[in-house]
């Protein structure tokens, strides 16, 4: 496995599934490893974002992150509507732009904090893994 910010894959293999389940057993992470399919959960609190890692036809796990909560969705949409209402008042009315551009920058916050802590969990992620995997093969 390389270590790369792009290369977000774990070869399917006995060595692999054996350190996933290391770090299950050693509490850094809860949850389940199945056959073409891991989900797993960071014992951090708070912590709203799970790992995913599916297999391809490669057989290799892509890993992903993803928001274990619905909350900063909603607040996704929420501000989706607050941009539209504020474009419709400012189009009909001739006023309020200063709350269009609350809105638009409000949406851009969330959205670049969310990506940011996705990089973030698959860093801490391949990292714990790569230092089991090390340690394995001392």
């Amino acid at each position: 496995m390389r270590n790369s910010m792009y290369e977000r894959k774990i070869p399917k293999n006995e060595k692999s599934l054996h350190i996933l389940n290391k770090l299950i057993q050693n509490g850094h992470y809860n949850g389940y490893i199945e056959l073409e399919k891991f989900e797993l959960t960071r014992n951090y609190l708070p912590n709203n974002y799970f790992i995913v890692g599916t297999l391809n036809a490669d057989r290799k796990f892509e890993i992903k992150s993803y928001l274990k909560i619905r909350k900063i969705l909603k607040d996704k949409f929420l501000a989706l509507i607050g941009i539209a209402l504020s474009l419709f008042s400012f189009i009909h009315l001739k006023s309020y732009w200063l709350v269009l551009i609350i809105s638009a920058l409000l949406l851009l916050l969330i959205y670049f904090i969310t990506k940011i802590k996705k990089k973030k969990e698959i860093k801490i992620f391949t990292t714990k893994f790569l230092d089991i995997y090390k340690m394995e093969c001392d």
